[in-house]
């Protein structure tokens, strides 16, 4: 849940919906492919703005050219 919240803070996931009365917090299911690969991306050591990046439409296979290139040096 602090997880969520934080993508919602930074811009990388808002909610589809959020619930005025109890604060829920409502995805669809589209938006939890994306959490999925988010965590797949966290996993291998990504941070949230190259993430970001990624989902934006920024050349993600560059991006993961560079972390490949940094953890083998």
């Amino acid at each position: 849940v602090k997880t969520l919240r934080h993508y919602d803070e930074i811009g990388l996931l808002a909610p589809a919906y959020v619930d005025t009365y109890s604060k829920y917090r409502f995805y669809t299911s589209n938006q939890l492919v994306i959490i999925h690969q988010i965590q797949s991306l966290r996993q291998i050591g990504l941070s949230l703005d190259e993430i970001q990046m990624i989902i934006n439409g920024v050349d993600g296979v560059a991006i993961l050219e560079s972390r490949k290139k940094a953890i083998k040096e």
